[in-house]
């Protein structure tokens, strides 16, 4: 599979989720409104070569989510995507920003292409 079609299955997985009421977004954008869902590519991890050429591609990412609601159901519903993609991921980071009053999470991904 080809780095395009492994984001894009990705972010196709995002867009048919139950994430409810949150904007989502490919790369950061200024101005979103809470709830808001950002994710990102971060390269390549762990690919497999064979005959000089690329056989097994395993893309990573982050993926931030930034809410105003404490147990915001939606933060299971992410990790449900992880799960239906066969990711590997974890939880690295949960913040509570006093300049912006956002519960922000932040996951680590990896998938297989």
């Amino acid at each position: 599979m080809s780095l395009n079609d492994a984001l894009k299955t990705f972010r196709n997985a995002l867009a048919a989720s139950n994430i409810v009421g949150a904007t989502i977004r490919h790369y950061w954008r200024s101005g979103l409104k809470a709830p808001f869902l950002v994710w990102s590519e971060t390269g390549d991890n762990d690919n497999r070569w064979g005959d000089n050429r690329l056989a097994y591609r395993n893309v990573g990412g982050v993926l931030d989510y930034f809410t105003k609601t404490e147990f915001d159901p939606n933060v299971d519903e992410i990790e449900s995507v992880f799960d239906s993609l066969d990711c590997s991921w974890y939880l690295s980071d949960v913040l509570y920003e006093e300049d912006t009053n956002l519960i922000h999470y932040s996951w680590v991904w990896n998938m297989g292409a």
